[in-house]
């Protein structure tokens, strides 16, 4: 029998994450939904696969206290889901849930400006 891996977080985790933005970050995630009643080409569906994959990467990243960088097409493929999304509920910046989706907004933002401001040439 395989021995379990702990899930309690590491004390870098703990240092890493003491402002929820793992937790702010997937509420982020579930507050969206690609644009009902339209029809997307593979490209654009791959592209959002891709940005929904490396945002619960980066979600992750946060809550394991890990070093992580979203590379550029992660960028750009967040970019293209943002755009063919929408909110799951109206008044959406209306916040007054526990853990902010908003904030987890801004955290994506800032993960990608960070990430995308490390690879510019002065």
């Amino acid at each position: 029998m395989r021995a379990r891996k702990s899930v309690t977080p590491t004390a870098a985790a703990k240092q890493r994450d003491t402002d929820s933005s793992a937790a702010r970050i997937l509420a982020f995630l579930g507050s969206m939904h690609m644009l009902p009643g339209n029809v997307f080409t593979e490209e654009v569906e791959q592209a959002c696969r891709r940005a929904i994959g490396a945002m619960q990467k980066l979600a992750l990243s946060h809550a394991e206290g890990w070093d992580f960088q979203l590379s550029t097409p992660d960028c750009a493929a967040i970019l293209t889901w943002m755009s063919v999304s929408c909110p799951t509920v109206p008044n959406w910046w209306g916040d007054k849930e526990e853990v902010s989706h908003v904030c987890g907004y801004g955290n994506v933002l800032e993960a990608m400006a960070s990430s995308l401001l490390g690879r510019a040439k002065p």
